[in-house]
């Protein structure tokens, strides 16, 4: 799963910017849905940054689809509290059945102002919530009030053991229980709200990442880096964990991104209604023109955008700023339907 609001595109909102979909671009198809009107989180932007905020009252948006979290897995959550409560302020549940959660990621008010956040909570179906639920496993850290009203980071790595990470530190987290640390199944997953509890997080989501593995120490440090960089938490964050923030931190991980990168050389297909399809590749950013014989089409891959150059025939245009321009040829009665499986900020 790959939630991310930085770009206004990732969601489906209407005029006053209530969301009804938050799209899950990791290709899983994963995506978060909110039909009712007065639960729908809205879309802001910040610092030039897009974010999904939840009024702490009834906002929360689910899957339909599972997410299978059973065996290994690491999960990269950038949310904000903005009000603590005597409840749970729910994050990231993946329900169980009734009113249990088997993962779960959410912040309470306990021992004052000075806050709780509890990383993992295991609680299996049938049993109540409380402390007092032997069935229960929670690993917590108090203290974190001053994380009120700020971008946190938080990584949960489950393998053979529980690794937790607070804005890239490596935090001991106090443990409550030694049962199971992994959902017994793959189950939809609700942000915003404690599942089916009135439980609502008062904040703000801007980015989750979950991987159904255990990365590598280093390849979770390269994604808390990139997380730092792209949202500008440099100054609180220290994504290697070496007790120095990255913004003050000449060898931080940064640089390794490149490991990331998408590969330019990439497959664009066709399919018509019949289940017909046809695939050529391409080079992205290049200038070339692909010719899918099978269905008459001809289709110009630019990497430069030229709205005045019209097309002719039955051409259809991808620019690389993601423009589509289809040719005067079609009309009507011409059906496109542009499944794309994965975008990045190259475009297609």
């Amino acid at each position: 799963m790959w939630l991310d609001a930085s770009d206004a595109t990732a969601v489906e909102k209407d005029a006053s910017n209530n969301i009804s979909q938050w799209y899950d671009w990791s290709g899983s198809s994963t995506h978060m849905l909110q039909d009712s009107a007065n639960s729908k989180p809205t879309y802001e932007v910040e610092y030039g940054k897009g974010k999904i905020d939840f009024d702490g009252t009834d906002d929360f948006m689910r899957t339909v689809k599972d997410l299978d979290l059973t065996s290994d897995s690491t999960v990269f959550i950038l949310s904000r509290i903005d009000t603590y409560t005597s409840t749970y302020a729910g994050v990231f549940d993946i329900e169980s059945e009734q009113q249990g959660i088997y993962y779960s990621s959410y912040w309470t008010d306990v021992g004052g102002n000075s806050g709780r956040i509890n990383i993992i909570h295991d609680r299996h179906s049938n049993h109540a919530e409380g402390w007092d639920d032997s069935n229960s496993t929670w690993y917590y850290k108090d203290g974190v009030g001053s994380t009120k009203g700020q971008d946190t980071l938080l990584t949960t790595i489950v393998g053979d053991q529980l690794d937790n990470f607070i804005n890239g530190t490596d935090e001991n987290l106090i443990k409550y229980n030694d049962n199971a640390i992994r959902p017994e199944r793959a189950a939809p997953v609700t942000l915003g709200r404690v599942f089916q509890a009135g439980h609502f997080l008062d904040g703000s989501m801007s980015e989750i990442i979950a991987f159904d593995k255990k990365l590598s120490v280093a390849e979770v440090q390269e994604i808390q880096a990139y997380l730092a960089e792209k949202w500008g938490l440099q100054s609180t964050i220290d994504s290697d964990g070496d007790g120095v923030v990255d913004a003050n931190d000449s060898d931080h991980n940064t640089q390794v991104l490149s490991q990331f990168a998408v590969p330019s050389n990439r497959t664009l297909t066709l399919t018509n209604t019949d289940g017909n399809s046809q695939s050529l590749n391409y080079t992205a950013g290049s200038s070339e023109t692909l010719n899918f014989s099978d269905f008459g089409i001809q289709v110009d891959l630019n990497s430069t955008y030229a709205p005045s150059s019209g097309l002719d025939g039955t051409d259809i245009e991808i620019t690389a700023s993601r423009d589509l321009q289809v040719g005067a040829d079609h009309d009507a009665n011409t059906q496109l339907q542009l499944g794309i499986s994965s975008v990045t900020a190259n475009g297609l």
